[in-house]
């Protein structure tokens, strides 16, 4: 080697080791500044960090504590790219429906591109380095904690829901901790705190989807004289046809006959009634208009409500369960990931609405009696009674004190009677009258809610089946009883016997399955279609005003 080759391996050998004698300064520096600036807190006060309040004012210190008070994100120059894709994780988190805004993104940003400028130039000060770690690690603690939980506490939003997450403890400092030695990006730090479904993904695919059709200039409200069925001709087809395009639900095509409404555009229609729950008459009438003039920012929100409401579903829901989806008004039962049984429901009208719970189905009655439950007791039956004194009877209703009794209702001074000084109970007998139906399933919690058959069968051809006092109705009982009793060789033919028996059975079910009450007015499926439903109970606007709030 010449003396010139040797020189230049010096010069080369003197940089690396100041460089890194420099970084090593740096980080020393930078993890006292982190410690003086997290430690140095009157009592009673807030830390702030380039002016902005720490959320996690425990968590944060506990960390940094935990690894000698050293940065966690910014050390040196090496450092900067992964720096910059956790910035732009923190504005990516529109795509989850939160606002990057909760996330100290602003500052972040701001301090990020002055040191990633200066660490080029190597005049970064480690004061800089050690306040722009510190928001990073409380925003990644915020986002982290919103995706596993959601922003929103629906028991403080008083939303009616009362489902279970049932996860594992978050320990996220320990998790974080964990990711950083393993070297693991932003994002796949963050995809650990994602709701463990794949429904969650596929909204975020819709969310991004209809974000930017949300740029579009918004469309012109289309105006409908009168119904419009199919084959017919009418002046506002263009412009129907035009929105079907526009919404992805056709392609654009030759048409022989611009105002007749063919059969490419029933097609979309059809598409759009299944997208948003209604029946797919390809009728276009007051309500399938509404969905033709829904505008996209509508969609957004919607879809940003209800990932919201995903966040706060639990993780795991079992090999075996049933879904209620109220909003949607449909039951279904899943086993082993596969859709065994689906129907339609009825469910409780907006001023007696279904709630939102958890519990487990553990027995069925079949050919049940119905005792009247207090609420309906007050408002309808009662009430009835007193314009009509034959009302019980033609109902099949018997009046029966606490012991079983019967009491004859011309007894009973009807005038005098309330829901609060009632002394009886009424209760219903078994047969094809029965209010319960043929057979009813049970699963016991404090609301007397319960799923169970109808005399009412009409019902269910609507599309807006909020219709019950509470409790949810099914359209085909039969089949999930099958389904719940096969193992105990219960066939078809039994279940109707039994449904027929014109006295109570009950059988219990060889283990418990749980049931989950809903309330989704959005959601995309595995085949990446997004579903819309009508928010029944005008819950949506209330969580969107919680989401978009600051977060305390």
């Amino acid at each position: 080697m010449n003396k010139l080759s040797i020189f230049s391996s010096t010069i080369i050998f003197l940089f690396l080791v100041t460089q890194a004698n420099y970084i090593a300064h740096s980080q020393s520096i930078s993890a006292t500044v982190i410690k003086d600036r997290l430690e140095n807190v009157e009592q009673g006060q807030h830390i702030k960090i380039m002016g902005e309040r720490l959320f996690s004012s425990v968590l944060v210190p506990s960390f940094y504590e935990k690894r000698n008070f050293e940065p966690a994100w910014i050390s040196g120059p090496e450092d900067i790219d992964k720096a910059s894709l956790f910035v732009a994780e923190i504005e990516g988190m529109k795509w989850h429906g939160l606002q990057s805004s909760d996330y100290h993104f602003r500052t972040i940003r701001r301090a990020f591109a002055r040191l990633s400028s200066d660490m080029r130039e190597g005049t970064a000060a480690p004061l800089n380095i050690a306040e722009l770690d510190i928001l990073m690690t409380d925003a990644f603690f915020m986002m982290a904690s919103h995706l596993y939980q959601g922003k929103v506490n629906p028991e403080k939003l008083n939303a009616e829901w009362k489902i279970q997450r049932r996860r594992p403890d978050l320990n996220m400092d320990e998790q974080l901790e964990a990711m950083i030695a393993q070297g693991l990006s932003p994002n796949e730090m963050l995809r650990k705190f994602y709701p463990q479904n794949d429904l969650y993904p596929a909204m975020m695919a819709s969310l991004k989807d209809y974000r930017l059709k949300e740029r579009l200039p918004k469309t012109e409200e289309i105006k409908v004289k009168e119904t419009i069925r199919p084959e017919e001709t009418s002046e506002a087809i263009p412009a129907i046809r035009q929105r079907l395009v526009f919404l992805d639900l056709i392609k654009p095509y030759v048409y022989n006959d611009q105002n007749l409404y063919d059969k490419q555009m029933q097609d979309g229609i059809k598409k759009l009634q299944k997208q948003h729950g209604l029946n797919q008459d390809a009728i276009i009438g007051k309500g399938t208009l509404a969905l033709l003039n829904l505008q996209n920012e509508n969609l957004v929100k919607s879809l940003e409500v209800n990932m919201e409401r995903m966040r706060w579903l639990p993780w795991n829901f079992g090999q075996k369960f049933i879904v209620c989806n109220i909003a949607d008004q449909t039951v279904f039962m899943i086993q082993d990931k596969d859709t065994v049984y689906s129907t339609r429901a009825i469910v409780g009208r907006e001023y007696r609405s279904t709630p939102v719970f958890e519990a487990d189905m553990n027995h069925l009655v079949f050919s049940p009696t119905w005792t009247i439950p207090p609420t309906i007791l007050a408002n309808d039956v009662i009430p009835s009674v007193k314009k009509d004194i034959n009302y019980l009877s033609s109902k099949n209703m018997q009046v029966i004190d606490r012991s079983g009794k019967v009491i004859p209702t011309q007894s009973i001074e009807w005038s005098n009677m309330s829901g609060r000084n009632f002394p009886y109970m009424i209760r219903q007998a078994p047969g094809p009258t029965n209010a319960l139906g043929l057979v009813k399933f049970m699963f016991p919690n404090s609301y007397n809610v319960y799923i169970h058959d109808t005399p009412s069968r009409e019902l269910f051809a609507k599309d807006d089946r909020a219709l019950s006092s509470g409790c949810i109705r099914i359209q085909n009982p039969a089949e999930l009883a099958e389904i719940l009793l096969k193992d105990m060789d219960w066939d078809q033919s039994k279940i109707k016997a039994a449904m027929n028996l014109g006295r109570e059975q009950t059988v219990r079910l060889p283990e418990p399955v749980t049931v989950f009450i809903s309330y989704l007015t959005a959601w995309t499926d595995l085949q990446g279609r997004a579903h819309f439903r009508s928010d029944i109970y005008n819950r949506d606007n209330k969580l969107y005003e919680a989401i978009m709030s600051k977060p305390n």
